[in-house]
This record gives C-alpha cells, structure tokens and sequence, in this order.
C-alpha cells in the first residue's frame, strides 16, 4: 500500500495544486484533524488521480 502522503501529493501535483490551495478547497487546515477528514481529503485526491 502506498503511503498516503505520497498518494495525496502526486494527486496535488498531477492537478497542479498547491498545499494552499488544497486546504482552501477542502477547508481543512495545518492543525491536527480527525481520522474522518484524512479519509474524505483520501477520496477527493482518488478522484482527482483519475
């Protein structure tokens, strides 16, 4: 399985985003979030892969 960083990243860069831009879309932040946001962020960038 790959690592989820590295998954999110490539699907970030693949749609030439930047990390602002992504936590502006998404709304979600540098602090510490809950398991459930890792795993929706998770499958808006399995989405954007395609």
């Amino acid at each position: 399985m790959k690592d989820i960083g590295a998954v999110l990243k490539n699907a970030r860069e693949n749609k030439e985003f930047t990390q602002k831009q992504v936590m502006e879309l998404t709304g979600i932040n540098k602090n510490p979030f809950p398991v459930m946001k890792i795993m929706l962020l998770n499958q808006i960038f399995k989405h954007l892969q395609h």
